[in-house]
């Protein structure tokens, strides 16, 4: 769906769906120079005593070895949308929107600092070593702790044995009393392995009637200043790429990076959404979202990250989106379906909004916020194939084309479940919206047609044209079997601008001059029946 929002309306509740995370008490930092330093000489005290040999370097080594911190803590705020979009695509640099050395005493769904005015994009905080830098076009950049010492990134590393760097670390964490992050509550001499984060995210599929495995999903591993991000498979698992000593945090950040495209998901307008894990936990994370309880959010956010997922990344078709820029997808806690509209998001906010509850106020089953999101990036899509197309294109092409992705996917997704009908008695579409009618008792509902989809599917003369709202007509529809790519190659080399009045008659003569079709000769026959009845405005 594409319409103009009263935007101001809009504004006025920049958090559309969830809680916000609650942070805790600022953490001691285990980490400093001085405190490395107490806990050597901690290690040797001990040796001494239990006539215990630890190898440990000799003091005039760990001068050198301390002589200066390995990494720096930063916070960067992005002066607008594009250089928020710059961060996030930074390589090998995992972003916050949260503060890394506080406690997370209460999980939620987005953090926004109480500081800043809740019309724009919060402070992003991450960790680099002391030799990385982000570029200063992205935003103010304050460095909050630039006493960090993490062994691995010590030029001294590979010269000592793992033991003793693993002795060092967890002596440093006694310290400061951060045994919520070690192994276990006191020091014992048998260190503790380390060990690869890992498990499996699952989805609860309304449509299916059980648990699928949530692919793409980005899963973040913390502990304290150390990060990692990991992706799940088709199957929901996913294994970091790093390994871990003791208890990490685990979260899932609706964002990603993957392919050619990326994505943002947020709650609302400005904030990122999450969906928060168990803190300070050794082992796996497996979890399924459930679209009861506290998981209701959850659910929403996975169900638009599977529409996205699927058209950007999974394609079974193959859709060119060279020039689609990374989408800014906002979940609302509100009544609707779906808004694309990329102008709101030059200034501020997503280029795309999904609504969580349908016009009765009712939360919407998984089947139909997938539908829903796949349909606003099929509108994403055609005007990546340039703004001026898109907009001379008239409501019918767009929502028709929007119509054609959805109904593809859906079918791609579902089609073992019979979720569309073949009885030509009846309409041709999947119960995936309610609102996908053809329908023309308003000036917005009539542009919802099935033009391209009566190209691609196999069945004739199964779809029906309402010409006054009240009277139905079946469309005599003799054609089909074209691709839904070939129907994107119609709309992304159309020659609309010379000749906007035969936007029709541009379809026709690409697809019979490209690609050979059985039926390409009834083609203009069916686009009479739009034609004749200037339905609405072709």
């Amino acid at each position: 769906m594409s319409v103009t929002p009263n935007i101001a309306n809009e504004n006025s509740v920049h958090y559309g769906a969830g809680e916000q995370m609650i942070v805790g008490e600022k953490l001691p930092n285990p980490f400093s120079i001085e405190n490395m330093w107490k806990a050597y000489y901690s290690l040797v005290e001990k040796a001494k005593s239990s006539k215990v040999m630890w190898i440990y370097p000799p003091e005039p080594v760990m001068e050198e070895i301390l002589d200066e911190p390995t990494n720096k803590y930063i916070r960067i705020l992005p002066t607008d949308e594009a250089a928020y979009t710059q961060l996030k695509e930074l390589q090998n640099v995992n972003i916050f929107d949260f503060p890394l050395d506080h406690e997370m005493a209460e999980g939620g769904n987005y953090y926004h600092d109480p500081s800043l005015p809740d019309t724009v994009i919060t402070w992003q905080y991450t960790v680099l070593k002391n030799n990385e830098f982000i570029p200063i076009s992205i935003g103010q950049q304050q460095i909050l702790n630039t006493d960090i010492f993490l062994y691995e990134n010590s030029p001294y590393y590979p010269n000592y044995d793992e033991a003793f760097w693993e002795a060092l670390e967890d002596e440093a964490l006694l310290l400061t009393n951060a045994t919520y992050y070690m192994r276990t509550s006191t020091p014992t001499t048998t260190l503790a392995s380390k060990w690869t984060p890992s498990g499996r995210i699952m989805i609860k599929d309304d449509q299916l009637g059980y648990d699928v495995g949530l692919e793409g999903a980005k899963v973040m591993i913390k502990k304290f200043w150390r990060h990692e991000a990991a992706y799940t498979n088709a199957n929901g698992y996913f294994t970091s790429g790093k390994q871990f000593r003791g208890k990490v945090d685990y979260s899932i950040k609706w964002e990603s990076n993957q392919g050619a495209n990326g994505w943002d998901i947020r709650s609302g307008w400005y904030v990122q959404a999450y969906t928060d894990g168990p803190n300070n936990k050794e082992g796996s994370w497996n979890r399924t979202l459930h679209g009861t309880g506290n998981d209701e959010l959850e659910i929403f956010y996975g169900s638009i990250h599977r529409g996205v997922y699927d058209v950007l990344v999974k394609d079974p078709f193959g859709l060119y989106k060279g020039l689609l820029p990374r989408l800014k997808i906002g979940g609302m806690n509100k009544n609707g379906t779906g808004i694309t509209l990329h102008v709101t998001s030059i200034v501020a906010g997503p280029d795309i909004r999904i609504y969580r509850k349908d016009d009765n106020g009712n939360i919407k089953p998984t089947l139909q916020v997938y539908g829903t999101t796949a349909h606003e990036v099929g509108h994403s899509i055609q005007r990546s194939y340039g703004p001026m197309k898109f907009v001379t294109g008239s409501g019918l092409i767009r929502e028709s084309w929007a119509n054609a992705v959805e109904w593809a996917f859906c079918n791609w997704r579902y089609n073992n479940n019979n979720i569309y009908t073949t009885n030509s008695s009846m309409l041709k579409w999947y119960y995936c919206n309610d609102f996908l009618n053809i329908k023309t008792d308003d000036d917005e509902g009539s542009i919802y047609t099935p033009l391209f989809i009566d190209l691609m599917d196999n069945i004739p003369n199964n779809s029906l044209l309402k010409l006054d709202g009240i009277t139905d007509r079946t469309l005599n529809d003799n054609v089909g079997g074209y691709t839904l790519v070939q129907i994107s190659n119609a709309l992304r080399y159309k020659g609309w601008l010379t000749q906007p009045d035969k936007v029709l008659e541009d379809i026709e003569n690409y697809l019979i001059d490209n690609y050979t079709n059985s039926t390409e000769n009834n083609i203009g026959t069916y686009f009479d029946e739009y034609n004749t009845y200037n339905y609405p405005n072709r």
